[in-house]
């Protein structure tokens, strides 16, 4: 149930159910390293050949933290469909870092990956932050 009764807006359903795809995404990455654990720590000498300087133990602790932001990520997203402020606010800061990070990106000499998504960060903190109909929902 929304808070208030009310519509959750278009736009802010297809954000929360890509915040809930990423969620997954992110999620079964974690899974896939932690599963490289024990592939790495049986055969080291594939991470020595590889040129690699990680240890097996890297992959468990990275899985863990990608498993953890994927779950993060997936309160986010539920949190944005029931209209909760505080997942608004998660969402605007994440999309602001992402336009303050395209814009180095573009300083840096980079074109294609800052301006896709300067763009598609720009309209989320547009959407989300100074929609009059957005921020009504939410209120």
């Amino acid at each position: 149930m929304t808070k208030n009764n009310s519509e959750v807006p278009e736009g802010v359903k297809i954000i929360s159910v890509l915040t809930l795809a990423g969620a997954a995404i992110v999620g079964l990455i974690g899974v896939f390293f932690i599963s490289l654990y024990d592939m790495a720590s049986q055969n080291p000498e594939l991470l020595a050949a590889a040129g690699s300087s990680i240890s097996a133990n890297s992959f468990i602790l990275l899985g863990l933290l990608m498993i953890t932001l994927g779950v993060f990520e997936y309160f986010v997203g539920r949190g944005l469909w029931k209209l909760q402020n505080w997942a608004r606010f998660v969402v605007l800061f994440f999309s602001g870092l992402g336009l303050v990070m395209a814009i180095i990106s573009l300083f840096q000499g980079s074109l294609v990956t800052p301006i896709s998504s300067l763009a598609i960060n720009g309209l989320i903190v547009w959407y989300l932050g100074f929609s009059k109909s957005v921020r009504k929902a939410f209120a």
